[in-house]
């Protein structure tokens, strides 16, 4: 049977959430400036890292492949991750200082888990660079709660390959919280899109699986 596998994804969901994880493939741009909106989406994205429990779930489509993520974490050690891409499913949880992995709800396997600090500065810079003629729309409500929204191009390169399209975000205008991110536009020529939601349940437990 075929496996899928992707390190560096892999790796990166273990110290940082699927935000983080796709914004940090956001490498070698050209400096541009940042206005009061780009500020205000990067101190929100800032403010979801350093959140202690939350979940995503995000759908990533390039050309006519489909991956599906779902996400739980609890900073600064334990996550929970479940993808599912060409037909199989790949969960992963990770308790310090192990990480444990099984395909299709097969064995569990186990290995030393890998840590690393995310640097959200860092990351908040590639998002001000990347994002250009970002502009606030009106403000919605959605389960009786505000949000802000904005929108703007998004371009970076990936090894040398162009990725180019329309970025939207979804803020919540208390928790000042990311609540929807999505893309569309092309990556290495071919069309591909995302689209990001997040919630913030405290209730959340991850736990290493049963022997």
């Amino acid at each position: 049977m075929t496996r899928i596998t992707d390190p560096p994804s892999l790796c990166a969901a273990l110290q940082a959430t699927l935000l983080t994880m796709l914004l940090s493939m956001f490498i070698a741009m050209p400096a541009r400036c940042a206005d009061a909106s780009v500020d205000v989406v990067a101190k929100a994205i800032q403010k979801e890292g350093a959140t202690k429990v939350k979940a995503v779930h995000l759908t990533y489509t390039h050309g006519t492949a489909t991956d599906d993520y779902t996400l739980e974490e609890i900073l600064p050690d334990r996550l929970h991750m479940i993808r599912t891409t060409a037909g199989h499913t790949l969960e992963l949880i990770a308790v310090s200082p192990t990480t444990y992995t099984r395909w299709d709800g097969g064995a569990w396997t186990s290995s030393p888990m890998a840590k690393a600090a995310a640097d959200m500065s860092a990351i908040t810079g590639v998002l001000l660079q990347g994002m250009t003629l970002v502009k606030e729309l009106p403000i919605t409500i959605k389960a009786g709660k505000k949000q802000r929204n904005f929108s703007g191009n998004m371009a970076w390169t990936n090894h040398g390959s162009e990725h180019r399209g329309k970025l939207s975000i979804s803020i919540a205008s208390v928790s000042r919280l990311p609540i929807s991110l999505a893309f569309t536009g092309t990556c290495s020529g071919a069309p591909c899109s995302f689209q990001q939601t997040f919630s913030y349940d405290p209730s959340i437990k991850i736990e290493a699986p049963a022997p």
